[in-house]
C-alpha cells in the first residue's frame, strides 16, 4: 500500500514539475531601425515546434525554460536566444550582410549583385539540376525576363534557339555568345546542310551537363555585355560550373526515369473519308465514273486498309538519367567530380540520344596569395537522328503516306509501290551522329597585395575540342544496294585571358575597382566527307580508304579558321555605398573583318543610385530596397561567317563559244574590304525594388536597341560582272519593357512563393538601304518580307476570302482589294502578321509544407502568328497528301458557306493567310512534387538528405492554334531563315510531354 501511495505522490509531483516547466513566452521581432517584422520563423531549436510572427511582428509560444528559440527570416541574420526564466523576449534582426552582398558572375570577374549597374538575369543550380532537360538552355524557359527559348521540336538532341531581347540580325547568327568558365564555346548546329541530309538539326550545347552547372547569368544590355565587344550584340550567357565546397566530403546521387509522348497529334482522314473526298475532287474536275486512286489501289483494297501511319512511327518514349558527384573542400583545396549518364528515347521511332559525361574541377591554394584551378570535362554522345519535315518519319506519316496504302506486301516486305510514301522505309535509314567533346581550362591567380595593396593578377587558358562524326546509310530497294555518306567535323577552340584587377578604398567613402585585360581566341573547323555507293551495310566509322575506290564519290574537305585579339578595361566606382558608376571599353581585331575595318571599339557607361540608402527613405516601412540604374553602350555581332570579305569565283560557269558551251571560271561575289561587324547601340534604364522587408522584390526596366550595319548578301547589277556582294546595309530597332517579381506570399510551416517575369518586344525595321522588301525571303514556308517602319520579319501572304458560293473556287483579293481567282503571288501579297510575339514570359508558384514541396511553372507567348507550311498540301492537295479532318468543311452544293474551297486534284500551291493562325499560348511547362524523407530515416541510414519526386513537363497547353504545337519551329538550316522564320513550321514534330519519377540522396 505504501508503495502505491508513493507512486501516486511521485506521479503528481512530476506532473506539477512538467507543468511548471512550460512557460508562455511572447514578444516582438523588429528590423534594425524599423518596426515589427511579419512572417519571422520562431522555432524551438532541435524540434519542429514553432510559430510565425503576425503582421506587427508579435509572437507567442509555450516552451520549457531550457529551450533555445531560433528567430530566422530570409535576408536577415538568424538569432538564437536561451529562454531561461524570461517570459518576454524582444528580438531585433539585422540584415544579413552576406545575403545582401550576394556575388554574381560578370564578364571577367565577379561583383556584388547590389552594385551591378547592368541588366543581368540569373539562374541557380536548384533551377537546373535534376530536371529532364533536353539541353541546359531549356532551363531558361519562362524563368528569365528578356530571354525567349524556342524548342526546335520534341526530337531528342534537337536544336534549340535562344533570343535575348528579340532579333537584330538577318544574315548573321541571332544566338547569344556562350561562355563556359571564362571560355567562349562552340554552339549551334554542326550537322550537314543541304545535299542528301534530311535528318533533324543537332545542338552542340546538348553536350553540357546541367548537373555540373552552378549558375547561369544572361548579360542583356551593353553595360553588362560590352566587355565582350564584337560578340555580344545578341547577349552573353555565362555558365559557371560547380567547385569544391568547404567541409567534409559530400556525395550526391540522383536518378530519374520516365516516359514521353507527343503533345499534339494531327487529326487526319481515314480511308473511307479519303476515298469519298478523292472521288469528289475527281468529279469536281469534270471527270465521270470511279476515280483511279493513287498507287493503283482499288476502291475495295482502300476501304479494307485504313492505315493510321502516325501510329506506326510514334511510340511511348523512355528517358533516364543517372548522376553522381563528390565535393570536398578545405582552406587549402577544393575538389568537385561528377559523372552522368543520360538516355533519351523520344516518342519517334528510331530517335535516341545518349550521353556519358565526366567532369573534375580542382582548386589549390599553393600559398595564401597564389591559387591554381583546373577543370576537365569529357563528353561522349550518340544521336540516332530521324528524318524531319516531308522527307520522312512523322512528316511522311502526316503527308504522302495515305490511309489507303498498306504497311506491308503479302510476303511481309514493306510496301513500296509508290516511292517516298511509306515512312517505315524512311525509318530504315540510319542517321547516326557521334560526338566526343573536351572542355578544359586552367587558371593561375596571384594576389599582389604584398607589393601593391589591392592588386591581383589572373591568367587562364581554355580549350574546347569537338569531334563530330555523321554516318548515314540508306538501304537499297530490291536487288539494288544502298548508299551512304560520312562526314567528320573537328573543331578546335583556344582561348587565353590575362587580367589585372586593382581595388582601392579612399576615406571609406570612395571605392574603386579597375580591370585591365587582354584576350586571344582562335578557332579552327576542319570538315571532311565522302559518299559511298553500292553499300551492303552501314559505314560504322570506316574511312574512305576502307571502301572500293570506284564506289567513293564526292570526297571533299573544308577548312575554316578565325581569330580574335582583344584588349579591354573596366572601372567601377562606388560612393558611400549608394552612388554607382561603371565604364567599359573593348577593342577587338578579328580575321572576320575587312582589311579596312580590322579593329572595332565597343564602349559602355552606366550608373546607379541606391535610393533606399538615402536619409529620406530611412525607416520606411514599405520600401526596403530601391535602386535606379541606367546604361548606354555599343556591342557588335561578328558571327557573320569566315572569309566573307573576299570575292568568290565559281568553277562551273558555262561560256558560249560559237554555240559551243565551254566550262570555265566566272566571278560570283564581289570582294568588300570595308566589311565589318554588325553594331548595336543599347540604352537601358531599370528600377530594382524590395517591399515590406523584401517580401516582394524584383526589377522593372525599359530597353531600346538600335542594330546598324547589318550584314546582307545583296545582289548587284549584272553589268558589274558579279552577282552579289556581302555588305553592311540595314538597320533594325528593338525596344520593350521587362518586369520580374518575386513575392513570398506565405511563410511559416506552409510557404508559398511566386516568381513572375514579363517581357514586351517591339521589333521594327528602320532602314533597308534601298533593298527591295522581297530580297529577304527564301520562299520556303510562307513569304517573309521586310519593310521600313514595319515589324521585323513580316509575313506577306495572299488574302483568302473563301470559296465562291456559286462554284466553290477559292477567292482571293488582289493588291487593290478586288476579288480574283488567280492572285499574283508576288505583287498581291499584303502584310498578314509577325512571327515574333508582342510579349512573353512565365510565372512559377512554389509551395512547401513540412517535408513536401510543389513547384508549378507556366510559360506564355502572345501576339504572334504561325505559318503552317504544310497547310497548302494538307488542306488542299488531296491528290498526293492525306488531309486534315477539318477539310470536311469544304464547299459542296449543300455547303456553300464552307471554310475551304471545293476539292480538286489540281489545286495550285498558294501561300495565303488561310494557313496563318495566331500562335498565342499558355503552357504548364513544368510541375514537380517532392518529398524530403524525415530525419529519423536519414539518421538510420546515415544520410544528410534524401528526396523523392515526380515531375511532368508540357503537361497542359491552352491555345486556339489547332495546326500543331505552337512552341516549335522548323529545322531551318541557313542563318537568314533562322533569324526571320521564328514561327514557320513544316511537318514539324511537336514537343514532348514527359512524366518522370526520381530520387536524390546525399551523404
Amino acid at each position: 500500500m505504501k508503495y502505491s501511495l508513493l507512486f501516486i505522490v511521485l506521479f503528481c509531483l512530476s506532473t506539477v514539475t512538467v507543468r511548471a516547466q512550460e512557460i508562455k513566452v511572447s514578444g516582438q521581432v523588429t528590423e534594425t531601425g524599423s518596426g515589427g517584422l511579419p512572417g519571422v520563423n520562431v522555432l524551438v531549436k532541435g524540434s519542429t515546434q514553432g510559430t510565425v510572427t503576425d503582421i506587427d511582428g508579435n509572437y507567442t509560444i509555450s516552451v520549457s525554460p531550457d529551450a533555445t528559440l531560433v528567430f530566422s527570416f530570409i535576408g536577415y541574420v538568424t538569432e538564437e536566444i536561451q529562454v531561461g526564466n524570461q517570459t518576454n523576449i524582444n528580438v531585433e534582426l539585422v540584415p544579413d550582410v552576406q545575403q545582401l552582398s550576394e556575388v554574381i558572375v560578370v564578364g571577367y570577374g565577379t561583383q556584388r549583385k547590389v552594385d551591378v549597374t547592368g541588366s543581368i538575369s540569373s539562374l541557380g543550380a536548384s533551377e537546373i539540376e535534376s530536371k529532364p532537360l533536353p539541353s541546359f538552355e531549356s532551363a531558361l524557359t519562362g524563368k528569365a525576363a528578356g530571354v525567349q527559348v524556342i524548342q526546335g521540336s520534341g526530337i531528342a538532341g534537337s536544336a534549340i534557339s535562344v533570343r535575348v531581347r528579340g532579333s537584330t540580325s538577318i544574315s548573321g547568327s541571332p544566338e547569344p555568345l556562350y561562355v563556359l568558365d571564362g571560355v567562349p564555346i562552340t554552339s549551334g548546329d554542326l550537322s550537314r546542310s543541304g545535299g542528301k541530309q534530311i535528318a533533324s538539326n543537332t545542338n552542340a550545347l546538348a553536350s553540357l551537363n546541367p548537373n555540373d552547372i552552378e549558375s547561369i547569368q544572361v548579360l542583356k544590355d551593353a553595360a553588362a555585355a560590352a566587355i565582350y565587344g564584337s560578340r555580344a550584340s545578341n547577349g552573353v550567357v555565362l555558365i559557371t560550373t560547380k567547385r569544391g565546397t568547404s567541409g567534409k566530403g559530400k556525395v550526391d546521387i540522383g536518378y530519374y526515369a520516365g516516359f514521353n509522348e507527343e503533345t499534339v497529334r494531327q487529326d487526319l482522314l481515314n480511308s473511307a473519308e479519303y476515298v469519298q473526298l478523292y472521288q469528289e475532287a475527281w468529279e469536281n474536275d469534270g471527270n465521270v465514273g470511279p476515280a483511279p486512286l493513287p498507287g493503283g489501289i482499288s476502291r475495295e483494297e482502300a476501304l479494307a486498309t485504313d492505315t493510321d501511319w502516325q501510329d506506326e512511327v510514334l511510340r511511348k518514349g523512355f528517358i533516364q538519367n543517372f548522376n553522381a558527384s563528390y565535393s570536398k573542400g578545405t582552406d587549402k583545396y577544393g575538389l568537385y567530380a561528377n559523372g552522368t549518364y543520360k538516355e533519351d528515347n523520344s516518342f519517334l521511332e528510331g530517335n535516341t540520344f545518349k550521353l556519358l559525361s565526366g567532369r573534375v574541377n580542382f582548386d589549390y591554394n599553393i600559398t595564401k596569395d597564389l591559387k591554381v584551378s583546373i577543370g576537365l570535362n569529357q563528353v561522349y554522345s550518340t544521336n540516332d537522328r530521324v528524318p524531319v519535315g516531308f522527307a520522312g518519319g512523322l512528316g511522311r506519316a502526316q503527308g504522302s503516306a495515305l490511309p489507303i496504302y498498306p504497311i506491308r506486301e503479302a510476303d511481309g516486305t514493306l510496301w513500296d509501290e509508290v516511292p517516298f510514301t511509306n515512312p517505315l522505309l524512311d525509318l530504315r535509314n540510319d542517321y547516326r551522329t557521334t560526338e566526343h567533346r573536351t572542355f578544359a581550362n586552367a587558371s593561375v591567380s596571384y594576389d599582389l597585395g604584398q607589393f601593391v595593396p589591392g592588386l591581383s593578377f589572373k591568367t587562364d587558358f581554355g580549350i574546347d575540342y569537338l569531334d563530330q562524326n555523321e554516318d548515314q546509310f540508306r538501304p537499297g530497294q530490291g536487288a539494288a544496294l544502298g548508299n551512304g555518306d560520312s562526314r567528320d567535323v573537328f573543331v578546335k577552340n583556344y582561348t587565353t585571358n590575362n587580367t589585372l584587377t586593382y581595388n582601392r578604398i579612399l576615406n571609406t567613402d570612395h571605392n574603386f575597382t579597375f580591370l585591365l585585360g587582354q584576350s586571344y581566341n582562335y578557332s579552327r573547323t576542319d570538315t571532311k566527307g565522302f559518299n559511298v555507293n553500292n553499300l551492303e551495310g552501314k559505314i560504322d566509322g570506316r574511312t574512305k580508304d576502307e571502301f572500293d575506290p570506284a564506289s567513293v564519290t564526292d570526297f571533299g574537305r573544308d577548312l575554316q579558321e578565325f581569330s580574335f585579339l582583344s584588349y579591354f578595361a573596366r572601372v567601377n566606382y562606388k560612393f558611400r555605398d549608394k552612388y554607382l558608376f561603371a565604364a567599359t571599353m573593348r577593342a577587338d581585331a578579328s580575321s572576320r573583318f575587312g582589311e579596312n575595318n580590322l579593329w572595332g571599339y565597343f564602349p559602355s557607361v552606366s550608373a546607379g543610385w541606391i535610393i533606399s540608402e538615402e536619409d529620406f527613405l530611412a525607416n520606411n516601412e514599405i520600401l526596403s530596397f530601391l535602386k535606379l540604374r541606367t546604361a548606354y553602350g555599343v556591342t557588335g555581332n561578328a558571327e557573320i561567317g569566315n572569309y566573307e570579305e573576299y570575292g568568290l569565283f565559281i568553277t562551273n560557269a558555262n561560256y558560249n563559244n560559237n554555240q559551243n558551251l565551254i566550262r570555265g571560271i566566272a566571278p560570283q561575289r564581289l570582294d568588300n574590304p570595308d566589311l565589318q561587324w554588325e553594331e548595336t547601340t543599347t540604352f537601358d534604364v531599370g528600377l530594382e525594388y524590395g517591399l515590406f522587408g523584401d517580401r516582394i522584390y524584383g526589377t522593372l526596366g525599359y530597353y531600346i536597341k538600335n542594330a546598324d550595319n547589318l550584314v546582307f548578301n545583296a545582289n548587284v547589277p549584272s553589268s558589274s560582272g558579279f552577282t552579289n556582294v556581302l555588305q553592311n546595309a540595314l538597320e533594325v530597332e528593338v525596344k520593350g519593357f521587362e518586369l520580374s517579381l518575386t513575392s513570398r506570399n506565405l511563410v511559416g510551416d506552409f510557404k508559398w512563393t511566386t516568381d513572375l517575369n514579363f517581357t514586351t518586344i517591339d521589333n521594327t525595321v528602320k532602314d533597308l538601304s534601298g533593298l527591295p522588301p522581297q530580297a529577304f525571303d527564301s520562299g520556303d514556308g510562307g513569304e517573309i518580307r521586310l519593310f521600313e517602319g514595319e515589324d521585323f520579319a513580316t509575313f506577306y501572304l495572299q488574302r483568302y476570302v473563301g470559296p465562291d458560293p456559286n462554284n466553290g473556287r477559292a477567292i482571293y483579293l488582289d493588291i487593290n482589294g478586288n476579288q480574283t481567282y488567280t492572285p499574283d503571288q508576288v505583287n498581291d501579297a499584303v502584310r498578314a502578321g509577325s512571327p515574333f510575339p508582342d510579349f512573353f514570359g512565365g510565372f512559377t508558384n512554389t509551395f512547401s509544407y513540412k517535408n513536401f514541396d510543389l513547384s508549378v511553372l507556366f510559360n506564355f507567348s502572345v501576339g504572334f502568328q504561325i505559318y503552317n507550311g504544310e497547310g497548302p498540301q494538307q488542306l488542299a492537295q488531296i491528290a498526293g497528301f492525306n488531309q486534315r479532318r477539318e477539310i470536311l468543311d469544304r464547299w459542296t452544293p449543300d455547303n456553300r458557306d464552307a471554310k475551304y474551297p471545293a476539292l480538286s486534284l489540281n489545286t495550285p500551291f498558294i501561300n495565303s493567310d488561310l494557313y496563318l493562325q495566331d500562335g498565342d499560348f499558355l503552357r504548364l511547362k513544368n510541375l514537380q512534387l517532392g518529398y524530403n524523407l524525415p530525419s529519423d530515416f536519414l539518421q538510420k541510414y546515415k544520410l544528410s538528405r534524401a528526396r523523392v519526386f515526380v515531375q511532368a513537363t508540357n503537361l497542359l497547353l491552352f491555345t486556339e492554334y489547332d495546326q500543331g504545337d505552337p512552341e516549335v519551329v522548323r529545322d531551318n538550316q541557313n542563318p537568314l531563315d533562322r533569324s526571320l522564320r521564328a514561327s514557320a513550321t513544316y511537318f514539324t514534330p511537336p514537343q514532348a510531354r514527359t512524366i518522370t519519377a526520381g530520387i536524390n540522396v546525399s551523404f
